[in-house]
């Protein structure tokens, strides 16, 4: 279901992706989901993780390791072939591309994730899951007089602990466990976002949500010998991962409070999305000379997609060179282009 965009029915359907661009940057909600331009470039980092939460899921709803790993395999390795047939262009060109080298590359994934499961048993897992609610998509009311509802995919909608309480599960792989990156969540939107969701849907309380958390870096392969291990890195590299498996909680007041300032952004972006659909004699470019630009407040544009063409004045040939017309439909991350665009999909 594409979201972002009025429907036939009267409805638009809203996610935290289009909620947090719109709080962060204007510009970029605008660019991305009113106009439904993405970049051309496909982020290596983008598409491992989704390979990553592939082989969580096969293996939450019941499946073994091995047939993670499979489902990884099959998703990643064909992009990954690509990217790397990428990068020898690229040096035959003169450019110093490293993809090869990265800790996303599909070998040093795969290691990851082989170390996962073998360290994480079905049984061993702390909860009672749901399997009718890994990857179960919900859509619900959020402004119901103006047409407006709130979507969300939680990896895994609800599990149960040992004293009856229920949660959500939500997978995520990071370069680095940082006590920065794990406060993030204590205040995260998408937190809060998903708990409201399937409190209305599922009709019970929501205690909070794991975070299934693996850090990706690039396993020790060296000849050196370890310290901690007594052998060559190359063959404990494995037992130095890291990954970890830890709470966020909510209290009402919280949800509620996530929900009034939802409800703003949603506002906030339905008007301006009207104004443009009531003039479409406008250009994109003079329409984005009006826009906030808080990114350039903030500091956000540095990890922005769209820093390129802010960055040189947002000028018009930029914008046709470097975007293909693509609807945000989060049920295929994104990834439905436009018939008879420039561009073939570029993703796995």
């Amino acid at each position: 279901m594409i979201h972002g965009q009025w429907t036939e029915g009267g409805r638009i359907y809203l996610d935290n992706t289009i909620l947090a661009s719109e709080a962060k940057c204007q510009t970029a909600a605008t660019i991305r989901h009113i106009y439904e331009r993405a970049v051309v470039d496909e982020s290596v980092t983008l598409v491992s993780g989704q390979a990553i939460h592939k082989a969580m899921e096969r293996y939450f709803k019941g499946g073994s390791a091995a047939e993670a790993m499979w489902e990884y395999e099959g998703f990643y390795r064909p992009y990954w072939e690509r990217a790397s047939k990428q990068e020898e262009v690229i040096r035959m060109l003169g450019g110093d591309e490293k993809v090869a080298n990265d800790r996303r590359s599909f070998e040093n994934v795969r290691l990851i994730l082989q170390q996962w499961f073998s360290t994480h048993p079905q049984h061993a897992i702390p909860f009672q899951v749901d399997v009718t609610s890994v990857e179960e998509g919900f859509e619900v009311p959020l402004i119901p007089e103006e047409g407006v509802w709130y979507a969300g995919t939680p990896d895994i909608g609800k599990v149960t602990m040992e004293g009856g309480t229920v949660w959500a599960v939500d997978h995520k792989s990071t370069g680095r466990m940082t006590s920065e990156w794990r406060r993030g969540f204590r205040t995260s939107g998408q937190v809060s976002g998903y708990l409201w969701g399937l409190q209305q849907v599922k009709g019970c309380a929501y205690t909070g949500m794991f975070v299934n958390a693996v850090e990706v870096v690039r396993v020790p392969q060296s000849s050196r010998k370890c310290a901690d291990h007594a052998t060559p890195y190359s063959e404990c590299g494995v037992l130095h991962l890291q990954s970890d498996l830890f709470p966020v909680q909510r209290t009402q007041e919280e949800i509620e409070r996530w929900k009034k300032n939802a409800m703003g952004l949603a506002r906030q972006y339905v008007k301006r999305l009207n104004e443009i659909q009531d003039h479409p004699e406008r250009s994109v470019t003079e329409v984005l000379a009006e826009v906030s630009q808080h990114g350039k407040l903030t500091g956000g544009c540095a990890y922005c997609s769209h820093e390129d063409f802010c960055g040189s004045g947002q000028s018009e040939w930029l914008l046709e060179a470097k975007y293909v017309k693509k609807s945000w439909d989060p049920a295929t991350r994104g990834e439905r282009v436009e018939e008879g665009g420039g561009h073939e999909g570029g993703s796995v």
